[in-house]
């Protein structure tokens, strides 16, 4: 209680009051086997969108649990899907029947519910539902990012993204959306909510944030979120990712942590091993592509010396050759 308060001071925002008392629940069944397959599902942030200009080469973020993971495991599941509001319930559908199929043993969702709340205001509270449904076919550990306020964003990005002031729900409306999953998340104990809401109201803010040994000063926080102030940097996914297994942790205090990498700086630099081929694959890509730009176009094709070049009947008569059309002779004039 007393690491989860310090927490808090140091992102210096205040939680919710509707959060209650811890969670009462079921023993893991297999806690050995938690982290043996985990899938990712979810929208930007899963999908790892715009991770690829620090990294050089496109990442997602079932690639980042793969670098903080220090014990053998097979490869994430990457179910991310980038514009994912689109189609955002066939999305539902299959993420989680997705999960299931694939027998995770540990689901990650970062954003799946983020276009529930952001939504018409005729439909967001029935996204909500339809969402909170799909995700009970998962049975397994589900770490679910939680609902940030993105009012901010109003008109701040690009005309295709669905964030305008009549898809944002108001404060009060927000407020209203974390009670409702918060209390679906109390009646369904293999979920473990994830802080999204209070890291990126840190960063947006500029606090200085601490957890399981990583720091940003005042700030420097800011450079956790990319330059639309919507989706994490790569050090911001890092951080949600390190948030997740810290709530993990909290949620069943008996399980072993130690085929996790506390460290973010050491999960970067994993990260950028594994992906060393991946970037010289896109670098050599790029030099290909602007080569080909630079290259002239070849040269025009020799002229055909008069005497080569194929006879021509005149169609119309009257000026020269034989005067005649193709079907004999009738010339003009």
């Amino acid at each position: 209680m007393l690491f989860a308060l310090l927490c808090l001071a140091g992102f210096g925002i205040p939680q919710d009051a509707s959060v209650q008392g811890p969670v009462q629940r079921p023993a893991l069944r297999e806690p050995e086997k938690l982290f043996s397959r985990v899938a990712v599902i979810g929208a930007s942030i899963a999908d790892g969108s715009g991770l690829d200009s620090e990294v050089g080469a496109r990442t997602s973020f079932a690639e980042l649990v793969h670098a903080g993971l220090k014990s053998p495991h097979e490869a994430p599941i990457d179910l991310g899907t980038p514009r994912a509001w689109l189609q955002y319930d066939a999305n539902l559908r299959q993420w989680s029947a997705g999960a299931v199929a694939r027998k995770a043993t540990l689901v990650i969702a970062p954003d799946v519910l983020w276009w529930a709340a952001v939504a018409p205001d005729l439909e967001r509270n029935a996204r909500m539902g339809r969402a909170l449904s799909a995700l009970e076919r998962i049975e397994v550990p589900l770490l679910l990012g939680d609902l940030p306020d993105l009012s901010h964003l109003a008109a701040a990005l690009p005309g295709d993204f669905p964030v305008a002031v009549g898809n944002l729900p108001t404060p009060e409306e927000l407020k209203e959306l974390r009670a409702q999953l918060d209390g679906w998340t109390r009646a369904h104990t293999n979920v473990v909510l994830v802080p999204v809401a209070r890291l990126h109201a840190a960063a947006l803010a500029g606090s200085a944030i601490e957890l399981r040994g990583n720091q940003w000063a005042k700030d420097d926080s800011r450079r956790l979120l990319q330059k639309d102030r919507c989706l994490p940097a790569l050090d911001g996914s890092l951080l949600f990712l390190t948030a997740g297994w810290d709530e993990l942790a909290k949620a069943w205090p008996t399980l072993s942590t130690e085929t996790i990498d506390w460290s973010i700086a050491s999960v970067r630099a994993r990260l950028m091993e594994q992906k060393s081929a991946d970037r010289a694959e896109e670098s050599a890509r790029r030099r290909r592509a602007e080569e080909s730009r630079r290259t002239p176009p070849p040269p025009p094709p020799e002229p055909v010396p008069p005497e080569k070049q194929p006879h021509k009947r005149s169609r119309g008569g009257g000026d020269g050759g034989d005067g005649g059309d193709e079907k004999g002779g009738r010339g003009g004039g």
